[in-house]
């Protein structure tokens, strides 16, 4: 066998293994900005940080997968985890936006925010 194509093969292993991680990571930060929501922080604050670690997500992983030289497929497979990641978090921050919206409702009596479910 030859030694460089072996090289070759446990450095992909590793960059898997570290985008892998990197990825399971980042997904937990939909969690944490969903608790920095519902304890009162800036909704326009956490969207623009969602939207940023995403763009950034999104960037840092396809040069990854570029720069290796992988096949069409790694590509597809890397941004659909993404998506995947993408999608939850979405549906966290709606979700969590329509409760909160819900909850000043009944307290106030006044559904005027921009984040209401029902404009």
């Amino acid at each position: 066998m030859d030694h460089h194509y072996l090289f070759s093969m446990i450095e992909t292993i590793g960059l898997l293994a570290i985008l892998w991680v990197v990825t399971i990571l980042y997904s937990f930060l939909a969690f944490i900005l969903q608790l920095l929501l519902l304890k009162g922080c800036s909704t326009d604050i956490i969207i623009s940080l969602q939207h940023i670690t995403q763009s950034i997500m999104f960037i840092f992983s396809m040069i990854t997968v570029w720069r290796t030289n992988w096949v069409y497929s790694h590509y597809l497979v890397v941004g659909l985890v993404l998506c995947v990641i993408f999608f939850k978090m979405h549906s966290y921050t709606v979700s969590n936006l329509s409760l909160i919206h819900i909850c000043r409702c009944r307290r106030y009596a006044v559904c005027r925010s921009r984040w209401s479910p029902y404009h």
